[in-house]
Formats: structure tokens, sequence, C-alpha cells
């Protein structure tokens, strides 16, 4: 944001004299009628020994005896030093950013590759609400990279490989034929899977016998492999209607299976650092870190978990070149990539990885979900239960309204997505169902709904703008407008640069709601500023379709 970065540079201009060495934060104030932006002064105040407040006056008085051109006002108020521009400066950036031809867009000279692996479910398992969280998160950092300039490798790291798949092959050679896999293909894999654990817990010889299943998969048995292929083909059709509706796309899907063929030479690095050490039949690498060793191959020579992602890491940075890897699941894998991540520093320490962890769904009825014993929340559900609850309320709302059908869907999808996206990722998500779809509250449905409004206010009153607009600043509606619609681009890098979908997500809800009482209380067509005002609305219009553009939300012509 220019706006930011002037006044940042005029501060470290202003006060190179005063051995100002600590970096210069600015913060929005906690309400607008305290000014523009605002500088928290505690801890210069703590390494200086004086109270915040009357660091802050000392502050404030030095700027105000030579305040820059761009600066209206200076005043401190309990540790911070409140800042007001003025009118015209606000103004020139106003304009700057309706001529924008795309807006949150930054080129970089050089741009980073990064690598973001989202989504990644299990085959043979519905996706759960986990599955969902991560999918909504790893799209609109996608979106948010790219915007930015950065080259992006969207990959989907499709869970096709592991020793369920031996539980799998011998509970479909087992029980395959009392199930319906002509009509029902998909939803009879996720039968046989959950009566596998079911029943092995009271018999241990199927495990062996499942494990025997895996290693003859592994090493090539041509008939399990055919078999294996053709459960991966119906789990990928399955999963690819939910992406298709949530407008989900990867660049790459490359499955755990794809790594099997590179264990040999992961092995022969390991030992080459000699890292790889034998442990009760197994092979395993010791950390420093972690008390569990990271599991390489198992005693009957197959893969883990850990090893395929460990071909992964050298995959993606010597065959993709990454700068940066990131994996996106959630809390519940910590000491997994705390483990590879820990290895993958022994194989290259300029590898640079990241996982980026994210709380869980919380229902009422439901404990920790487990899809093996059939007590999931599915994305399934949630879909057909969220559409069928919009479908009802514009039924009431608007029972004319022309392509309810189609319209549902966006509002449907933009409700779940907007609920999860303006929650901190690391904490967990409530689901209530009321929240998710009132169009009046902090929703996805509101924030649609203020765009929607925009554009029909626009269509009536004919709007086109004008290159020598004049915005003379006299309503306080709208200048806290003007001043959100500013933060924009500032915001959206925030939340890449932060790695958190929720900081834009609430801005766009606050830019809504500022909106909306600008609307509400303000005359438009028809008054003598009719244009000025009709610029903001355009702008607004913009800035919400362009937001919800980069959180993956639908944009409805109606509602």
């Amino acid at each position: 944001m220019q706006i930011k970065q002037d006044l940042m540079n005029y501060l470290k201009e202003h006060f190179k004299l005063k051995n100002l060495t600590q970096k210069i934060i600015l913060e929005q104030p906690r309400h607008f009628d305290l000014g523009h932006l605002a500088w928290p002064v505690f801890n210069l105040a703590k390494q200086q020994k004086k109270s915040p407040q009357k660091l802050a006056d000392e502050f404030s008085q030095s700027i105000s005896a030579s305040p820059p051109s761009f600066l209206n006002s200076c005043e401190s108020l309990a540790g911070f030093v409140n800042f007001k521009f003025k009118d015209l400066y606000i103004q020139n950036h106003l304009k700057s950013l309706f001529h924008k031809k795309e807006l949150s867009v930054f080129n970089l000279e050089k741009p980073e590759h990064l690598v973001l692996d989202f989504a990644s479910p299990n085959v043979a398992k519905h996706m759960n609400v986990g599955h969902l969280r991560a999918t909504l998160l790893g799209q609109v950092l996608v979106n948010l990279a790219r915007a930015f300039g950065f080259k992006v490798t969207a990959l989907n790291h499709l869970g096709d490989w592991g020793s369920q798949f031996g539980k799998l092959l011998w509970a479909y050679k087992e029980w395959g034929k009392e199930y319906d896999f002509k009509d029902k293909a998909f939803d009879s894999l996720v039968k046989l899977y959950i009566r596998f654990y079911e029943s092995a817990e009271s018999d241990k010889q199927k495990l062996k016998s499942a494990k025997e299943m895996f290693k003859k998969l592994e090493e090539g048995d041509q008939d399990l492999k055919e078999l294996w292929q053709f459960f991966v083909e119906l789990s990928v059709k399955n999963y690819k209607k939910y992406w298709d509706f949530l407008k989900v796309q990867h660049d790459l899907v490359l499955g755990e299976s794809f790594y099997v063929p590179f264990m040999e030479d992961l092995k022969t690095r390991l030992r080459e650092k000699n890292l790889l050490k034998p442990s009760e039949g197994a092979q395993v690498v010791f950390l420093k870190n972690s008390e569990i060793p990271c599991l390489i191959s198992k005693s009957d020579g197959t893969s883990t978990y850990p090893s395929r992602d460990l071909c992964s890491i050298i995959y993606r940075f010597e065959k993709l070149k990454a700068d940066l890897n990131i994996y996106i699941t959630g809390s519940d894998q910590n000491l997994h990539f705390k483990q590879i991540f820990e290895v993958s520093q022994h194989l290259n320490s300029h590898w640079k990885n990241l996982h980026l962890q994210f709380g869980m769904y919380r229902f009422k009825g439901h404990g920790k979900m487990s899809t093996r014993r059939g007590k999931a929340v599915y994305i399934k559900d949630i879909l057909k239960q969220t559409l069928a609850r919009v479908e009802k309320i514009i039924e009431t709302r608007n029972p004319f309204l022309e392509d309810k059908k189609n319209i549902s869907k966006q509002i449907a999808l933009g409700a779940l997505i907007f609920n999860d996206l303006m929650q901190d990722r690391i904490k967990d998500v409530d689901f209530d169902w009321n929240k998710i779809l009132d169009f009046e509250g902090n929703s996805g449905p509101f924030v649609q709904y203020s765009l929607v409004r925009a554009r029909s206010l626009l269509k009536k009153s004919g709007f086109i703008a004008e290159e020598n607009f004049q915005f003379p600043y006299q309503d306080k509606q709208e200048q806290h407008l003007a001043w959100l619609l500013i933060l924009f681009e500032s915001i959206c890098f925030q939340s890449l640069d932060k790695l958190k979908p929720h900081f834009l997500a609430r801005y766009l809800l606050d830019l809504s709601k500022s909106f909306n009482r600008f609307y509400n209380s303000e005359k438009i067509i028809g008054h003598s500023r009719q244009q000025d005002r009709l610029f903001l609305t355009k702008l607004t219009y913009r800035v919400l379709f362009r937001g919800l553009e980069l959180l993956n939300i639908p944009r409805p012509q109606a509602m």
C-alpha cells in the first residue's frame, strides 16, 4: 500500500537523527474517528524506559512541527501516534485504484516458485470436512500468490498408496461380490474399507493377510495393480465432482504411488549421509528433535508414508524447481511434518518446507472424525444440505427470481467458503447453519448481496466514470468507505504474507457493512453529488468482485 509506504519512509527519514533503529509497524486504529493509520510505540518505550504515552507525545509533537505534505494531522493517544491524511492525497489514491485494469496485481522481477500441496484425499474414502478446509485454504492462497506475481504449482498429493490398500484389496477379494460395484461403486469401496476395520479388531489374521497383500502390490503383482488402479480411478472420478463444484483446480495430481520408484534413490542418499539405520528389522532415521524415529521402510521392505513424502520433497525441489514447498493439512499431522522436514534439511539445507496447519470443524454430536469407523462428516452431505437450505431461503425471499437453481448454488458455495475463510486458519471453525446462511449477518451471502446491490445501483443509474471527477470529503460514511477501498491491496498482501485469508474475508465483510451504511444513509441517485457517490459505488463493486474472486467465491448477478 503506497500510502503506508509513504508514511513509513517519512518516519524513517524524520527520526534518523534520533537513533530509531527498530522496525516501524503501522496498524489500523480501532476506530476510524481516531485516524487512518496508527503507530504503536510500546516496544520503543520499553527500550527507552519511558511511558508509551510520553513517547507517543514526543513523537507526535516532533512530527507536527515538521509534517509531510500529505499529512493532515498527527495526535497521540494511549501509546499510539494516530495519523490522518489530507483529502486530496486520499482522492489521488482513489483515482489511481479506480483506473487500474486489475486490482491486487504486483509483478515480481524474479517470481518465486511456490508449490502448494492441498486437498489430497485418500483413495477409497469420502472427502470429509477436513479436506474441505484444506481445499478452500489452498485454492485462495494459490489465487493470492498468482495475483502478486508468484509462479505457483497447485499440487494434489493423492493418497493412493500405502498399507490400507492391502486391506482394501483383501476385503474386495473376500467380500466384493456382496456389494454393488455397477451403480454404487465408490460407496461400495467405502463400505468395504469400514467393514475391514470393524472385523479386523477381532481377527488379527486379517491384518497379517492384508500386509502380505500390500507387499505383493508394491512388488508389482499385475492383477493386484489393475484392481488398485480401478480403485484409484473410481475415487478420482468421485472427488472431481466436488472439486468442480468448488471451482478448485490443480496443476498436478501426483499420487503417493508416483514416488515408489524413487525409494531406492532416497535410501542411497540417506546412507551417503550416514542417516539410515536398522531398527527392529525396519530402516529408520533417528532425529534430534523427536524421540520417535522417522520410519523409512518397514521390516518387510515396503515403503512408508514418510518415505514417500520425502521422495516427493526431492521431486518438488529438483524437478519442479520449487523455492518454497507448502503443505496445507490439519494440525494432527504436526509430528509427521516435523520429522520429514528435519530429514529433508539433512538431504539439502537450502530446501524450504512449510506446514500450514489449520484447526478443525466442530459439529454438535460429533467427536473426533474417523473415516475408518464411518463417523466423519462428509463434504457431499455438507454441500447437499447447504444447497437445500439456500433453495428454501431463496424461495421465501425472492420466489420470482430468475435462474434460481444456479443462483442458489452460487450462494450455497459462497456461504460455505466464507464461513471457513473468515476464521483465523489456526483456530477451529464452529459450524452453525443459522450464522452461515444469515443474509444480513457476518456471512458470505451478505457480502454477495452487497455486490448485487452495488451492481443494481450502477445499472439503474447508467453510471459512466468521468476522468476529472472531484470528490470533496464531507460525509463520514463517504470518508470511511473511501479509506476502506484504498486498503484493499494492502489487505490482500497481508493475507498472502501471513498465509491467512481471514484478513481478506473480514475486510470484505467490513467493506460490505460500510457500503450498506453509506447506501442506507445517503441519497445517491438524484443527489447533487450523484457522480461522486456513484464513483464510490463503482469502486466498491470492483473491489468486492475482485475480493470474492480471490476467495474463490461466486459473484451472482442477482439474489
